[in-house]
């Protein structure tokens, strides 16, 4: 990660960083599937002991042998007295539908941010539909994370306190009318815990 200026009343884990989701080290994703395999059968069937034995172990040796798959979520709670609208998005083209989220509810992204360097996105605007909409942006690689909060695209909630943090690490605090904590700024966390972004 390209390195630029520190603020030093930040975590001592984390440092705010000029970087953004369409940079160069959010780019490339591996796609990779992995099968499952069951076995059923309709009638019994008896097997060795030492044949039985033997299926058990190669099938937990293939648990063991399967990769983990890291992923951390964006997670919007709306505090405010009003209800707010927000979809996800991701630097690979991923996408996902407008929701709902009522006064004093939470929703969770659809498109987490996996341990791959490829973005992803919520945002979230006051009025169904509109395209003005404020929004929290994450990556994810080698056990750290980046995000920051940009309004390049609206800023429906600038009235009113924007909060976001990975499980209390790394903060960013917006007091409502202030913009100082808007992109270009970013945190670089380390942490792959979720991010969550309060509105009021």
């Amino acid at each position: 990660m390209p390195t630029t200026q520190t603020q030093s009343n930040q975590p001592s884990s984390c440092t705010l960083k000029h970087l953004h989701l369409d940079s160069p080290i959010l780019n490339g994703f591996e796609e990779r599937q992995y099968q499952i395999y069951s076995f059923s059968s309709n009638h019994t069937t008896h097997l060795p002991t030492a044949a039985m034995f033997n299926v058990l172990k190669l099938a937990s040796l293939a648990l063991l042998a399967a990769p983990t798959v890291l992923a951390s979520d964006i997670i919007v709670q709306n505090n405010c007295k009003f209800n707010v609208w927000c979809s996800a998005a991701k630097n690979d083209g991923a996408s996902s539908a407008l929701v709902k989220v009522k006064a004093g509810r939470h929703y969770k992204s659809p498109l987490p941010a996996y341990n791959d360097n490829v973005g992803s996105v919520l945002k979230c605007t006051d009025v169904s539909g509109s395209r003005k909409v404020f929004q929290v942006e994450l990556a994810v690689q080698n056990g750290r994370s980046w995000f920051d909060l940009s309004a390049i695209d609206g800023d429906p909630f600038l009235s009113h306190h924007r909060h976001a943090e990975l499980a209390g690490q790394c903060v960013i605090d917006c007091p409502a009318g202030s913009t100082s904590c808007y992109y270009p700024l970013q945190v670089d966390c380390a942490s792959t815990e979720n991010a969550v972004l309060t509105i009021c």
